[in-house]
């Protein structure tokens, strides 16, 4: 079971818990921030696009369906724990099959909201709800023809500046990689492993790299720098 899931965890804390450490992190001396100049330089310079900016631009909103934020929440909150007790618990089957559990139940219950309901939008329940429902979709790996539908979705919102890069190119390369296609934006390793071996996994790198730039985001050398110090195994 661990062989199996081991690189789809660390995708997943790449997905979520690194990059908000790394936004969160204000502490200037930081060692990934000395190890990793272009990374920290780059987030200063975007600070729009992370977490703390996110909220205070929800907190001018008018949330139309603050119900359904606190539904989002606490629907994220369950898949952190449950991803948080398989990796507490090295892969233990029983947790691995109450992980399944809760991801099938949070995707019945996104899939009942968007037919009931649509699509979340941030006049209901923010960016920072968009991003929860993203979570959701992300982890929705049972219905990859969901995660393909909601990718639509979430161009859209990020078109008109409500959903951000870095979630977007998470989503697309996930749904990319489902399809059998070449990522088109490097996001989808287990960048724990070391920087310089995920990137030679990627044949087509410049296009990585003019795709990352298009759309705004950090460099590829930079992002896999970063996410390799947070999330490096722990020496002692």
């Amino acid at each position: 079971m661990r062989g199996r899931l081991g690189p789809w965890l660390a995708i997943f804390l790449a997905a979520l818990a690194s990059t908000a450490r790394a936004h969160e992190d204000s502490d200037e001396a930081a060692p990934w921030k000395e190890r990793c100049p272009g990374a920290s330089a780059w987030l200063q310079a975007n600070q729009a696009q992370q977490l703390p900016a996110m909220k205070r631009r929800d907190q001018a909103r008018s949330l139309s369906h603050p119900e359904l934020l606190k539904e989002l929440e606490a629907r994220v909150e369950l898949d952190q724990n449950a991803r948080r007790r398989l990796l507490a618990s090295g892969f233990a089957e029983r947790d691995a099959q109450a992980l399944a559990s809760v991801d099938a139940k949070n995707l019945r219950w996104l899939m009942k909201v968007i037919n009931t309901s649509g699509f979340p939008t941030a006049s209901q329940v923010g960016e920072y709800g968009l991003q929860l429902t993203w979570l959701l979709v992300q982890h929705a790996d049972q219905h990859p023809e969901f995660q393909r539908q909601a990718l639509g979705e979430f161009q859209r919102h990020h078109a008109v500046g409500e959903f951000g890069a870095t979630e977007l190119a998470r989503l697309t390369d996930r749904v990319l990689k489902k399809r059998g296609g070449a990522q088109a934006f490097g996001t989808q390793f287990d960048w724990g492993s070391g920087v310089n071996e995920q990137l030679q996994q990627i044949e087509n790198l410049a296009e990585v790299e003019r795709n990352r730039q298009a759309l705004g985001l950090m460099p590829l050398a930079d992002y896999g720098c970063m996410m390799y110090e947070l999330r490096k195994p722990k020496s002692g």
